[in-house]
């Protein structure tokens, strides 16, 4: 018994990969569906989501993370810090669920040991 469940192991393990490919080449191929606008350089400069989301994917079909732009988040021109922590978080968040929504895998968020220049939390995202 032992001997075939040695020998199922290494095929499941080569069939989780090959999903994982599929799940996210298709996922890369429908990321214009529901994206989202954000803003990078202290709100001045608006984009879709579909770029970052698409770069983010790649990482993950190369088993990488990927560091989250530090200057991006979903309100334009932030009043204070609080509204900036609260909008980066609130942009981490849309970009976990449009992932979550093409591949169906929910990918985790850490913060970095690591602070940015200016004393800012860096983020990463990895594939579940």
């Amino acid at each position: 018994m032992s001997l075939v469940k040695a020998e199922i192991s290494p095929v499941k393990a080569e069939i989780t990969t090959f999903s994982r490919r599929q799940i996210l080449a298709a996922a890369i191929q429908n990321c214009e569906l529901n994206p989202f606008i954000y803003y990078e350089y202290k709100g001045s400069q608006s984009k879709k989501s579909t770029d970052l989301v698409r770069q983010v994917l790649f990482a993950f079909q190369k088993c990488f993370c990927y560091f989250f732009p530090n200057d991006a988040m979903m309100t334009r021109y932030p009043h204070n810090q609080d509204t900036i922590i609260d909008s980066c978080k609130l942009f981490r968040d849309a970009v976990v669920e449009q992932i979550h929504e093409l591949t169906g895998i929910k990918p985790r968020v850490k913060e970095d040991e690591t602070k940015a220049k200016d004393g800012t939390p860096i983020f990463l995202i990895f594939y579940s």
